[in-house]
């Protein structure tokens, strides 16, 4: 039977990421490249240290759990948030919709327009760093309304005091545990209580997957971490911008940066097209991604 841990002759690419010894390492890793053999590489190469590796979902988790050393504990954000003593059980976890906003706008002509931007402000306010709902407000109307139309705006700056309060109400709500609350509520009181910078500085190095679609709270508790952080993403893969996820990969200060670019995929032809669109449709003259030799 194979061992599936056996050891791996890493690339070029992959032992200059070895080699590097920057306290903020950021992996550009083109699809199909050995981004997670990368990682569990990392983690190998230091079986002393104890490793957090950030995932973003539960397949993730359960697929990594498999591979890496045991010295890795593999986690999603929101697991590590849940897990952080918040006094909560799982059946106190639901969702939400624009229907729990509609009440408050009872009457009003536009009632689902303006339920509609309170849930997405709600949505705001969650994954951001701001401690109140008030200075979340003014960054969400500054940063995030810029190509909303004229209608838009002129609605959420008239109700602009009505949004704050349905959003501090069901906030109340969701922190006395009268309502279920969502995955997000839990993850803002986490950090909010500075309990994710702690859990982060808890460990020796945090592996974080998937930079390209971190939340600004994530991001946030990753710039407090004073431990050694490699954050490994792919700009052109960002999926959660709905989200207001931020591409750290284009944010973070940091130490190094490596690339990782043959695709273990496919071949030369296929690289060379994939490379060409990229260039050309969205005008990034450097990009390159190659093919794996081996592949035809």
């Amino acid at each position: 039977m194979r061992d599936r841990h056996r050891a791996v002759k890493p690339t070029e690419e992959q032992q200059a990421i070895l080699d590097s010894t920057g306290r903020v390492l950021l992996i550009n890793a083109r699809a199909g490249t050995g981004k997670t053999t990368t990682l569990r590489m990392i983690a190998s190469a230091h079986p002393d240290l104890r490793i957090l590796y950030l995932v973003f979902n539960r397949k993730a988790k359960e697929e990594a759990g498999a591979k890496f050393p045991k010295n890795v504990e593999v986690r999603t954000v929101h697991s590590l948030a849940f897990s952080g003593n918040i006094g909560r059980r799982k059946d106190q976890v639901g969702s939400y919709t624009i229907a729990d906003m509609l009440p408050a706008f009872k009457g009003r002509k536009n009632a689902h327009q303006l339920a509609a931007l309170s849930h997405d402000f709600l949505d705001f306010f969650m994954n951001s760093p701001s401690p109140k709902v008030e200075q979340a407000m003014e960054v969400f109307q500054k940063e995030h309304l810029g190509h909303a139309t004229d209608e838009i705006k002129t609605s959420i700056h008239a109700a602009r005091d009505k949004i704050v309060q349905i959003s501090h109400d069901i906030l109340g709500q969701w922190y006395r545990q009268e309502k279920p609350c969502p995955h997000d509520f839990y993850l803002k009181l986490f950090h909010q209580e500075g309990r994710f910078y702690k859990a982060l500085n808890s460990f020796d190095m945090v592996l974080m997957d998937e930079g390209q679609d971190l939340s600004p709270i994530m991001l946030d508790a990753l710039e407090h971490c004073r431990k050694r952080i490699i954050i490994v993403g792919d700009s052109h893969q960002q999926i959660y911008s709905f989200r207001y996820a931020i591409d750290a990969m284009k944010r973070v200060p940091f130490d190094d940066e490596r690339d990782l670019t043959m695709s273990f995929r496919f071949g030369k032809n296929i690289a060379e097209v994939a490379s060409l669109l990229i260039q050309e449709t969205k005008d990034e003259k450097g990009f390159k991604i190659r093919g794996n030799p081996q592949k035809t």
